[in-house]
């Protein structure tokens, strides 16, 4: 063999090599694979951002995004054991929880001011406007429980309003044909109202004035946090997926535009609307905290959710030990 295609043969083996060693640098040794549970809006930035951009393959978990026509839906999902992941309101996994559901809340995924609204037809310019009119919402949601908060912030008697449940994906539908007259729901639903009836504006959105600042929660299946290793290796991922998100806020909307088939404009307002820093402090368990005062008040139900065994924060301790206060 000629000297030089020896040379050749020996640098291109080289750069084989090199290029071999930093792929597995960046990639760690399988750990588990997981079908992670999202709805069709920007709550999912962070888990979408990290199943496409190869975040959770990097630290070792194999994944499958599921979408789901909410974050209700994915909750379901996940009792069912179709999902292992769900992205929640503080309303929406208590009550599961509460009632023997095998799940736990792994961390507070993001926060927002904007995500959640009320919308309503032409004449209703505000909460009391409500009073006499058809509302609707789906029950047993954060958007249902955004309506109690509401209600109660601005003193509005709820007997004097007629609350249907309706799905969310059918909000706007009703409002058109006239069969409600405002609806809570969170985005894009109170956008595409706006879009679709003539005359239809939103009225509040949910961080105004102090009613509900949303917190967005991770729940996980069993198969999730019973698994340490698991557990641990998902959260690094979700926690560099956030922070990717919060970096590169034109891509990540591109990817929700094409996820989701959301108009460009409407996914990058969609996506400023979060802080997508996973976390866990004070606030993060004054929300749940809240949530049983709420359902024991209401004697929703014969008892709370036990938060000292439904939260489960250790993983994200070991993940990311900054970020649990």
């Amino acid at each position: 063999m000629p000297r030089f295609v020896g040379t050749l043969l020996w640098v291109f083996c080289g750069l084989v090599l090199s290029l071999s060693t930093v792929a597995n640098a960046q990639s760690s040794a399988p750990i588990g694979s997981l079908i992670l549970g999202v709805g069709p809006d920007a709550s999912a930035g962070s888990v979408l951002a990290g199943v496409r951009k190869g975040i959770f393959q990097k630290h070792g978990v194999t994944v499958q995004l599921k979408v789901f026509n909410s974050g209700q839906e994915s909750l379901e999902a996940v009792l069912t054991g179709q999902a292992d992941t769900t992205i929640n309101g503080p309303f929406n996994i208590p009550p599961v929880a509460a009632r023997g559901g095998k799940i736990k809340i792994l961390a507070e995924l993001e926060r927002s001011d904007q995500q959640f609204g009320v919308a309503a037809k032409t004449g209703i310019k505000g909460p009391q406007d409500l009073i006499g009119k058809k509302v609707g919402t789906q029950f047993n949601t954060s958007p249902d429980y955004y309506y109690r908060l509401y209600t109660k912030k601005y003193g509005l008697d709820e007997g004097k309003i007629t609350l249907q449940n309706i799905a969310f994906a059918q909000l706007v539908p009703a409002l058109a044909k006239g069969d409600i007259d405002a609806f809570f729901a969170f985005e894009p639903h109170i956008t595409r109202a706006v879009e679709a009836v003539p005359g239809a504006t939103i009225i509040h959105r949910s961080g105004q004035e102090g009613v509900m600042p949303l917190l967005v929660y991770l729940g996980a299946s069993e198969k999730l946090y019973s698994n340490k290793a698991l557990a641990v290796a998902f959260m690094k991922g979700l926690v560099e997926a956030g922070d990717w998100v919060n970096s590169n806020r034109d891509e990540a909307a591109a990817m929700l535009v094409a996820e989701f088939s959301l108009k460009p404009e409407d996914a990058k307002r969609f996506n400023s609307y979060f802080d997508y820093s996973v976390r866990w402090n004070r606030k993060s368990m004054a929300e749940l905290e809240a949530v049983n005062q709420f359902m024991s008040d209401r004697k929703l139900l014969p008892q709370t959710a036990d938060l000292s065994k439904l939260v489960a924060v250790e993983f994200l301790k070991e993940a990311a030990p900054g970020r649990v206060e």
